[in-house]
């Protein structure tokens, strides 16, 4: 399972949201991959603890490719849909 994210979103930004999935144990585990307008917003996606990153536009190759490198990280396979 993955999450897809953008960095800038109304209510709770990209980064919270990746931070209260790493913080909880039920969800911690799920890969999270923040899309980003800007590449400045690279280093914060990371501390917030995304296991990758994109930026826009998003491209379904390269998606893919980024999660098969996030999961290969954690020991994970992603199941293509």
């Amino acid at each position: 399972m993955a999450i897809l994210t953008e960095v800038l979103l109304p209510r709770l930004d990209g980064l919270a949201l990746c931070r209260l999935i790493k913080s909880d144990a039920a969800t911690e585990n799920i890969t999270s991959v923040i899309v980003l307008s800007v590449l400045a917003a690279e280093e914060r996606a990371l501390t917030a603890g995304a296991d990758a990153f994109m930026q826009k536009p998003l491209e379904k190759n390269r998606l893919l490719m980024i999660l098969d490198q996030a999961n290969s990280k954690r020991g994970l396979k992603h199941e293509a849909q």
